[in-house]
Order: structure tokens, then C-alpha cells, then sequence
């Protein structure tokens, strides 16, 4: 007789799907020579910005994506404005780097 393993009394035991701990991105330093070659780049025009969301100091920022940087050994960095509090209750747009982390980061 065939074995069906339909028919096994036993519940499989499947391992529960979580997402990767949240983190804060880390910020990457400009292109330098010791890095290897020049990134390729990728720019975007004013009002034609990708969004990102950044963890940054625990909190999530929104970004706009300045430029894409892709160096050569796969890293991926970001070049962004990120909106962050400033003394007066509001938020500042600041220039930042970051490199590629999807725990740190999401697309929108």
C-alpha cells in the first residue's frame, strides 16, 4: 500500500512567519576612491521624488530620494531628504546617505 501522508494523524509543524526586527538605518559616507569605483547614479527631478520611510533615532522619517547610488560591490546607497523635527515644533528637510537596509527602511 502506498504511504499517503494526507492520511498521518500528526499536525505538520510549520515555524511562524515574522518580519526581520525593525533597526535604524546607518549612514553612509560619501564616494571615496578607497571605496572602490564611482557609483552609478541614479537622480530624479523635483516633484518626480520616490518616497522612502527611514527609521532614524527610533522613529520612522519620510524621505525623498534625491539619488540612487549602486557601487560595484553591491551596496546601495541613498541620498535623501529626510524630514526631521526641528527647534520650532515643525520639520526640516536634511540631506542624508543611507545605505540600502529593508529593516530600516520602507518603499512609500
Amino acid at each position: 500500500m502506498p504511504h499517503n501522508l494526507l492520511a498521518r494523524s500528526e499536525t505538520p509543524r510549520l515555524k511562524p512567519v515574522t518580519d526581520p526586527p525593525e533597526r535604524d538605518a546607518v549612514e553612509a559616507p560619501p564616494w571615496t576612491e578607497a571605496m572602490g569605483p564611482r557609483p552609478r547614479v541614479t537622480s530624479w527631478p523635483s516633484g518626480k521624488r520616490p518616497t522612502l520611510r527611514i527609521r532614524v533615532g527610533g522613529e520612522w522619517r519620510r524621505a525623498e530620494v534625491l539619488q540612487r547610488q549602486d557601487f560595484a560591490d553591491g551596496r546601495v546607497r541613498y541620498l535623501c531628504d529626510v524630514w526631521m523635527p526641528n527647534d520650532v515644533g515643525g520639520t526640516t528637510a536634511i540631506a542624508r546617505g543611507y545605505w540600502w537596509d529593508g529593516r530600516a527602511m520602507r518603499t512609500g
